[in-house]
């Protein structure tokens, strides 16, 4: 029986694919929960990418290479055959379809007076699968949270690529929205990210939920929430219904540059905390302060492997050395995929592991 759930769980995943990728794909032994991402380039050999039992990734490449039809084929199915509905998102780079998952997409650019007009032939695609680890916050979650208020701190989650940060930030989302009263469907609480198995539920589990809290502390005040999600990966919107569990009081801009979807919430949707993903440029950090002038909490994510490495960067150093954030959470893939390595407060004291140490 559960040996069959995972065959459909697996048929699920691949059935945007082209017949002969989705059949090359079938043949080999993959679980749903492992697949990270499948890489089809035009005549050359297709790649993928699992996460193994000790969840560390790792890549196999098939002889089979893809063709101009595979591709097309693909888009085609992915769109619905309403590829024409996804132009404005190929124009930047990626389609969402049903489940979360996203297709990057990459090929000949035409550009119409110094813009992008249109991808075409597209000949390379990234196709990334969402597996959300509803839970992963939770260790973190009393030095994250303020113990008078209940509400979570300006946070910052700082890590190089494919570390896990934007999973993280969507778990915290999730956490702040649905309060210390919300569903926890998450894992064993450890130093990393540790992914359900597929197929199982999500029911509430108050008991769990009561242990967490015994353990770790740090309640959490439901707020709302508004999620600037310029490239749908933190809420994974398919026709604007979140297709990943951002909570209840969570509301999302999706597909929206991130400084002017900022604004744009803190007019509309009047949230508590504003969550974006990957800041970096300086309209960005004056949207940062608009939001923090406004009173409004907020999480973030950049890249970098450090403190140091940030203040590295004119326009970030900025934000560190005049304290817009109260905590900084660097992760790292040492030993795991989205191992927590240290948390620093504001004066660049090291709160996790304990040690004192300062930046």
């Amino acid at each position: 029986m559960k040996e069959e759930q995972s065959k459909q769980d697996v048929r699920a995943l691949f059935h945007f694919f082209s017949r002969n990728i989705r059949e090359q794909l079938l043949a080999l032994p993959l679980e749903a929960d492992g697949m990270e991402e499948v890489r089809l380039r035009v005549s050359a050999p297709q790649m993928h990418f699992k996460r193994t039992s000790a969840n560390t990734l790792i890549m196999h490449q098939r002889a089979y290479p893809a063709s101009r039809e595979d591709v097309d084929e693909t888009l085609q199915c992915a769109a619905r055959s309403s590829l024409y509905a996804y132009g404005e998102e190929i124009r930047q780079g990626f389609l969402t379809v049903q489940g979360g998952h996203r297709i990057g997409v990459a090929g000949r650019t035409i550009l119409e007076n110094g813009h992008i007009k249109a991808i075409h032939p597209i000949t390379f695609l990234n196709v990334r699968f969402s597996h959300q680890m509803i839970g992963c916050a939770a260790k973190i979650r009393s030095i994250l949270t303020d113990p008078g208020t209940g509400s979570i701190r300006n946070t910052l989650l700082i890590a190089p690529p494919r570390c896990g940060k934007t999973t993280l930030l969507r778990d915290l989302i999730r956490m702040v929205s649905d309060g210390e009263e919300g569903k926890d469907r998450g894992s064993a609480l450890t130093g990393s990210f540790e992914r359900p198995k597929a197929g199982a539920g999500h029911e509430n589990k108050a008991g769990k939920m009561v242990e967490m809290r015994k353990q770790h502390g740090g309640k959490v005040r439901a707020q709302t929430v508004g999620v600037v999600d310029e490239r749908s990966e933190i809420a994974a919107c398919y026709q604007g219904i979140p297709q990943n569990d951002v909570g209840c009081r969570t509301d999302v801009l999706d597909a929206c540059p991130k400084a002017e979807g900022m604004m744009m919430l803190i007019r509309s949707m009047a949230p508590e905390v504003v969550a974006v993903d990957e800041i970096g440029g300086e309209n960005d950090l004056e949207a940062l302060r608009y939001v923090m002038n406004c009173g409004c909490k907020l999480v973030a994510t950049v890249h970098g492997s450090s403190i140091e490495d940030i203040k590295q960067k004119p326009v970030l150093r900025k934000m560190v050395l005049e304290k817009w954030f109260e905590r900084y959470v660097i992760l790292n893939n040492r030993g795991k995929v989205g191992n927590i390595g240290e948390i620093y407060d504001s004066r660049g004291c090291r709160l996790y592991p304990v040690g004192g140490e300062c930046f």
